[in-house]
Formats: C-alpha cells, structure tokens, sequence
C-alpha cells in the first residue's frame, strides 16, 4: 500500500469511526461509482471509465476515491472480485472454473493464485472448510488461544476496549493485518464472545492495522464468512516491545466505502490452531 493511504482513510473517518459528513459532491459522485462497481465487479472497470461515472477527472478521481476506500480503484476492484468469488463457492455449486470467468478473470491459474494470496485458502480449500465447520469450532479456536496464550506466557503488546451498539449480541473477530484490507491469515488474533477488552500478545515488532468484524450468534457459514454486520479498523500502529493501550475501539455499520474483509473468518482460525 503506497504511503499517505492510511491518513487519507483516517482522515474521512470520524472518532466514533463512522464515515465523516460529505463535504462535497465528489463524495456523492464516488457512491455512485461505488455503486456500480459492487453490480459488476466482473466488468472492465478502468480509472478513466470511473471517473466518468463520477464526472470528475481521472486525477481527482483517484485522490477522493483512495481517501474514502483507503485503495487505489484497481486494489479495490480486485477484492470485490475475490469477495464475489467467496459468495459463489459457499452458496452456488458452481465449479471453480465457472466462478473464475463469472467474477472477470480470463485465467484460471492468476485466479486461484490471488484468490489464495487474499483469502488464505484456495477456492477448493474454503468450500471443503466450510462444509466440513461447524458453529462449536468457534468456541474451541477461542479456548486453543487462550490456553496458547496461558502456555506462552507472553505479555499483551495490543491491548483495547471493543464497543458496539447496546443491542449488539454475537461474536467479534479481532485480527491483527499488514495492511488496511483484512486479508490472507491475521498475525494474531482473537474471537470475543461479545464487546469487551481484547488482548493480543507476541505481536512482532512491525506497522500494523487492527481490524474487527462482528456477527450474530446464530450466524451459519456463510454469513460468518460474507456479511458481518458490524465493523471496524484502527491504523496505523507501530508496535514495539511496549504494552500498547489503544483508544476504545469501535465498530459499526459497514459503510458502502468500506474495502471487502478477505481473510476467511473464521475457518483460517480453526485450520491454524
């Protein structure tokens, strides 16, 4: 991700962490072409034919659309591929050839491999993980990272409060990423059973992104894997040896702007274990 994303994303974001108000129409013009692009991630979307959809110049297009999203336009569209891709291999029987030409790609091998980079499972991988969880595997990946942790004896480096609207009940998934989009496998992570403080410990020294995402309790598969209904993300943060005490941590609604979360909640968490 090319530097200034990240202040650009922070900056349209208010501290609760919701979407800043719009101040101009080019905001307004981008949810059109967010729009479409979310129809027909399958379709041959260049910056120019976007900015046309917004009716702002190519340039100016990049810039409000990197400040909202956090991604350049290509980056964004190729995760609604992926994510378009995820929701045919778990509610279509499809084959994996078949998904691969109906989301845009003309190749099979560049679509398995940037769907495994960006999921963290192959096409094949996630929907035999998926047929094969069920809803206890939740539980036991909580329990595996505690007790990890309790062996380990690590003190927590990232340590925050989660809070989500009062009449929010389920499960919040907390990863810690390199990036701003939640992809691939977390480098720690950790299952809430609700709002509440989470600690993640022996994160290695390095820049990094928190991300959150929070479902029902009576959430199948699918929806696990598709639709959270709230979210959140917080970065920035340079961790170093210290305990690192973060502001409250909210998450929200999914807003329109919001970049697809890739990594496969939470099968990844149940094969890593």
């Amino acid at each position: 991700m090319s530097n200034g994303v990240t202040s650009a994303t922070e900056a349209s974001r208010t501290p609760e962490g919701h979407p800043a108000p719009r101040v101009d129409t080019g905001f307004r013009r981008l949810e059109r072409v967010l729009s479409v692009m979310r129809s027909h991630p399958e379709q041959t979307h260049t910056t120019r034919s976007l900015a046309n959809i917004a009716a702002v110049s190519p340039y100016h297009f990049n810039r409000i659309f990197r400040r909202a999203t956090g991604l350049p336009p290509a980056q964004y569209l190729c995760a609604l591929r992926i994510e378009a891709a995820k929701r045919l291999l778990l509610t279509t029987s499809l084959h994996v050839t078949d998904i691969c030409f109906d989301v845009g790609y003309s190749s099979l091998g560049t679509f398995v491999t940037r769907f495994t980079q960006l999921v963290g499972l192959s096409p094949r991988a996630l929907r035999q993980a998926a047929e094969n969880f069920r809803p206890d595997h939740m539980r036991r990946v909580g329990e595996l990272i505690q007790d990890r942790r309790s062996r380990e004896g690590f003190p927590p480096v990232l340590l925050a409060h989660i809070d989500a609207p009062p009449d929010f009940e389920g499960v919040i998934f907390v990863g810690v990423f390199h990036t701003l989009m939640p992809h691939a496998a977390p480098v720690r992570c950790q299952i809430l059973d609700g709002p509440g403080v989470f600690e993640l410990q022996n994160v290695p020294a390095g820049t990094y992104y928190i991300a959150a995402a929070g479902f029902p309790w009576e959430a199948d598969i699918s929806h696990l894997l598709l639709d959270c209904v709230l979210r959140g993300s917080y970065g920035p943060i340079v961790v170093s040896d210290a305990v690192n005490v973060l502001p409250d941590f909210p998450i929200r609604k999914p807003s329109l702007e919001d970049p697809p979360i890739l990594a496969a909640f939470p099968l990844l968490w149940v094969t890593q274990q």
